[in-house]
């Protein structure tokens, strides 16, 4: 091996090896989202799907999310960092009730 690999790109191998994508990728994602953003937009964001990858994100008001969008591009560098390149291309947000907790 000429260059180390990334944890995101173990996974994915280790997932694929145990056929696990999907609820296992999408929880992956999810965590990646959360150690991703601020204090101030996980308080005020939730990760509610992963579609592709594309990933779905409830927030609790229109400001915040406008605040998303403009944070997007650093978002997905930081999921991107995270996770590898590719799991997740893109992100759009739902104006929406928060799950609690």
């Amino acid at each position: 091996m000429d260059t180390p690999e990334t944890s995101g790109q173990l996974m994915d191998q280790v997932l694929a090896r145990l056929g696990g994508s999907g609820r296992a990728l999408e929880f992956r994602v999810f965590e990646a989202y959360n150690a991703t953003v601020g204090t101030l937009l996980r308080q005020r964001t939730s990760p509610e799907k992963l579609r592709g990858s594309m990933l779905f994100v409830r927030v609790g008001s229109s400001a915040i999310a406008h605040q998303v969008a403009l944070l997007k591009g650093d978002l997905l560098a930081g999921l991107a960092a995270n996770l590898g390149p590719g799991v997740v291309t893109d992100l759009r947000t739902r104006v929406g009730p928060l799950p609690a907790g």
